[in-house]
């Protein structure tokens, strides 16, 4: 018969760290993969010099697009920030908490998607590339806001009674 001696279990699946680092990358692997299948998929389709002629076109109003949604970014990552502290202050299940933690990053990669699809159609890369910098930067702060909140509230409270 074994006797678990752990204090407080941990919860399964991987670490919450490595699951933020995998979330803050996704939106830079979106733009590779987006310039993989623009490059060997849509080019051959449409043609490569009829596919240059409409970004050449398009170039100007997205490049200014893209680089909009730099401080739409930046907002969304402190709205992420803000709703992420209001979760935790409401509570629940450290497994809750963490449910809670990756769904709220998503919220700073939406302005870093449309820069990305701007960038398929478009728009130079030195604004897309801000906009998934600032991305990356607000989902790896709140992860680890996060995570720091996740541990605290999985400490067990110090009781009062002796």
């Amino acid at each position: 018969m074994s006797v678990a001696t752990s204090e407080s279990p941990q919860p399964s699946g991987p670490p919450l760290r490595l699951v933020v680092l995998l979330i803050a990358a996704s939106a830079p692997l979106a733009l590779g993969l987006e310039t993989l299948l623009r490059r060997h998929l849509l080019a051959p389709i449409v043609g490569p010099a009829e596919l240059a002629m409409v970004r050449t076109f398009l170039s100007p109003t997205l490049t200014a697009a893209a680089w909009a949604l730099a401080p739409v970014t930046v907002a969304a990552g402190a709205v992420g920030l803000f709703a992420l502290r209001r979760t935790v202050v409401r509570g629940g299940s450290e497994r809750v908490l963490r449910d809670r933690l990756l769904l709220l990053t998503s919220i700073p990669q939406v302005p870093a998607i449309l820069a990305t699809l701007t960038f398929m159609l478009g728009a130079r890369l030195a604004p897309v590339l801000v906009v998934m910098a600032l991305s990356t930067v607000c989902v790896l702060t709140m992860g680890f806001v996060g995570e720091a909140q996740v541990r605290r509230s999985s400490i067990p409270a110090p009781s009062l009674e002796r």
